[in-house]
């Protein structure tokens, strides 16, 4: 095995996805990521993958649902009226997606649940180029405040597929497995997932991300639960890092995002702007984040005040617990951890460490978690 595929199994088997805490008395739940694997190998690797993953002791696989990979005519200015087999195009209905993309997601999610492992899907990235409100024009990575009612439907289209009901189109007379662990979005303060970041009103720029996101998992999450009660729904996905300085595509640190999420100032009194008015309190089954440190040591503090590493977590869970008990979050949420890892050198020549870094890092990370 050449040193690359060394380092890239490692980062896989190491958690590179994180891990799930949903309490504190469980016992921690391993989550692994690997789209690529996962969505996009032929049906022996990926069998070949899930086999090694359980024998790893993961206990769940985390697999993005690409709006814009799943969507028909994702690069056209307007929503198509029919899909690529002619019917017409129904954003609430899955069948009238792009065949292939979703035949791969299907596969994943079939395998995975026949080796074993239970699945979350992350409803995320990115939207197609007619469901945003301005259009970028040199990316397929459209991302300029994508249209909340749209979303909304998609996310209805993948959760009734999804919902143990819906007939499995491979194999007659069965149906898709149940998907019961959902994200909403992936890394909102993030600009490569979620512009504007910041806004410009009267010459001044003020967050614009948190209260666009609010609006999509308030409305992903009705969705979720109206079509099973039984499904857990997992707010946040925020990037650990941010920008030290405000704009447009500058990402917006994690502490900094939740309180404009809750409508709160950085004394944690209301915001009364028309952006949080009316507001009420936010809903969700668990807060997941991604506390990379990116190269660095786990237990290493966070450049900037409101950046929250691996080692650093009781400061997230304070500010959570604090929204809670000011009535911004609707209950306790526990925290899922549902990134995180470390790249080697090679091939990462930025951020990698080597093999053995990975290791003893992954170690520390998984202790202090």
């Amino acid at each position: 095995m050449s040193r690359r595929a060394r380092s890239s199994t490692a980062l896989l088997a190491l958690l590179a996805a994180g891990l799930c805490l949903p309490s504190l008395v469980q016992a921690s739940e391993v989550v692994v990521q690997d789209d690529a694997q996962l969505l996009h190998r032929p049906t022996p690797q990926v069998r070949q993958t899930l086999r090694r993953l359980v024998s790893l002791g993961a206990d769940r696989v985390r697999i993005t649902a690409g709006w814009s990979a799943l969507a028909p005519a994702p690069d056209a200015q307007r929503a198509p009226r029919r899909d690529e087999r002619g019917l017409i195009f129904s954003e609430r209905r899955s069948s009238r997606y792009a065949r292939d993309p979703m035949a791969r997601l299907d596969r994943a999610i079939r395998l995975a649940d026949a080796a074993g492992l239970a699945v979350q899907i992350d409803l995320a990235f990115w939207a197609p180029r007619w469901a945003v409100a301005r259009r970028l024009r040199s990316s397929s990575r459209q991302r300029w405040l994508p249209d909340v009612p749209r979303y909304a439907r998609f996310v209805e289209a993948i959760a009734e597929r999804y919902s143990g009901r819906f007939d499995d189109p491979r194999r007659p007379g069965r149906r898709l497995p149940a998907v019961r662990q959902w994200t909403t979005w992936n890394e909102p303060n993030h600009s490569g997932f979620l512009l504007p970041q910041w806004e410009r009103v009267g010459g001044r720029l003020r967050p614009a991300s948190p209260h666009h996101y609010r609006r999509m998992h308030e409305a992903g999450y009705r969705v979720l639960k109206r079509v099973n009660a039984a499904n857990e729904v997992l707010l946040g996905g925020l990037a650990s890092r941010g920008s030290a300085r405000p704009g447009e595509r500058s990402g917006m640190q994690p502490l900094r995002f939740l309180r404009e999420l809750a409508c709160v100032d950085d004394r944690l009194q209301p915001l009364t702007d028309s952006r949080c008015s009316p507001f009420t309190a936010l809903q969700a089954d668990g807060f997941a984040y991604h506390p990379y440190t990116f190269g660095t040591t786990p237990y290493g503090p966070s450049p900037r005040i409101d950046e929250v590493g691996i080692g650093e977590l009781g400061r997230l869970s304070a500010l959570l617990g604090a929204l809670h008990a000011r009535g911004r979050i609707e209950r306790a949420l526990p925290l899922y951890l549902t990134e995180y890892g470390y790249e080697t050198n090679p091939p990462d020549r930025t951020r990698g460490v080597s093999e053995r870094t990975q290791a003893r890092y992954h170690g520390l990370a998984t202790f202090l978690a």
